[in-house]
């Protein structure tokens, strides 16, 4: 027993401390707990990853091939101010995710500039834009906006989706864009029901 204990330490097994993470095709041994050749095929597929897409955030939105101006895509601020009110009335009392008063305030100065909204604010307001939408009954979009409720979120659907793109979703930690990519997903299974 004593010597398949010693069989299966690193100096038996060729490993030492300064080569544990290399790999040989020759060396049929183990590396860092991956069969022999995982390691050859992890560090592959590591190089080629970054030639298949240009961001990470393509594997969630598809590829952009130009930059579009979104503030273009923004509904007139009387229609941004509705927008809230629904989301205030709808959405927050369910979900709770974002500090109503702090964010009201950030709206508000945002609307005064539309050209120059920080991007994980922009996000944030189109992802409120697309779930204050889905909450509305097609007539009432009607009413309200002069468009199909399908329309309106097909749009802003849309501009969410760039807007998350201009923030790097998905190798971001800050907080606003997490919250819009929740809200825009929420919106987004909402109205396939």
């Amino acid at each position: 027993m004593n010597q398949s204990v010693q069989a299966s330490s690193p100096e038996s097994s060729g490993l030492h401390d300064d080569d544990e993470n290399e790999y040989s095709e020759d060396d049929d041994t183990y590396h860092n707990g991956l069969p022999p050749g995982a390691q050859r095929q992890k560090d592959i597929i590591k190089r080629a990853w970054p030639q298949a897409f240009d961001s990470e955030d393509s594997i969630l939105f598809g590829t952009r091939s130009t930059n579009i101006n979104l503030s273009t895509l923004h509904p007139e601020p009387h229609k941004i101010f509705r927008l809230w009110q629904m989301y205030l009335d709808n959405v927050d009392p369910l979900l709770k995710v974002t500090h109503t008063p702090t964010l009201q305030t950030s709206i508000v100065e945002a609307i005064g500039d539309l050209a120059n909204v920080r991007p994980n604010l922009e996000a944030l307001m189109f992802s409120i834009y697309c779930i204050a939408i889905s909450t509305l009954p097609d007539d009432q979009c009607f009413s309200l906006f002069g468009a199909s409720k399908k329309d309106l979120l097909t749009g802003y659907h849309f501009a969410c989706q760039q807007a998350l793109l201009n923030c790097g979703v998905l190798s971001t930690s800050e907080y606003d864009c997490l919250v819009a990519l929740y809200l825009y997903l929420v919106s987004i299974s909402s109205a396939s029901l």
